[in-house]
């Protein structure tokens, strides 16, 4: 009697474990089945500033780029940015901002955070940012060759 009893209750917490069911309001029953976060963007494969030069700041300027990203998972995501490790160079004056025209809402790339929405009726959940250069405090000279870096776009479940 007492292995029925503890198959049952074990077979009941493993179908607990696995689903869940919600009792909506007009007396249905609905079932809600969970499955792993999917992550998922998609972001552009460079962003290219032009001739650029020390002591200018290419905020709302042609050389302040929209970034689109694309959320195609299955859940909300925050995205930040970095670039990649060990980088330095002129880069690390890389400013990112939600618009295009206000200044007091700029970042230093490294504390952007942007919070994209899941997919919703087919479509994925689509942002944008402005990124641009900074170089105002820059007074060495820049070199065109091999100014490139890799930027890393980083999701996470939100």
């Amino acid at each position: 009697m007492s292995r029925k009893i503890t198959l049952g209750f074990l077979i009941f917490i493993i179908f607990s474990l696995t689903t869940t069911f919600v009792i909506a309001g007009d007396g249905t029953t609905t079932l809600n089945a969970h499955g792993p976060a999917a992550i998922s963007i998609e972001v552009p494969d460079s962003v290219d500033f032009g001739e650029i030069e020390t002591g200018e700041n290419y905020f709302n300027t042609d050389k302040s780029i929209r970034v689109d990203i694309n959320n195609t998972g299955n859940t909300d995501i925050i995205v930040s940015l970095d670039f990649e490790s060990g980088y330095e160079g002129i880069f690390e004056n890389t400013y990112v901002s939600e618009t295009k025209t206000n200044p007091d809402n700029d970042y230093l790339y490294s504390d952007f955070e942007l919070l994209i929405d899941a997919p919703s009726g087919g479509e994925p959940g689509h942002e944008w940012f402005y990124i641009w250069l900074d170089l105002t405090n820059v007074t060495e000279q820049i070199g065109y060759e091999n100014q490139q870096a890799d930027l890393i776009y980083t999701a996470i479940s939100a």
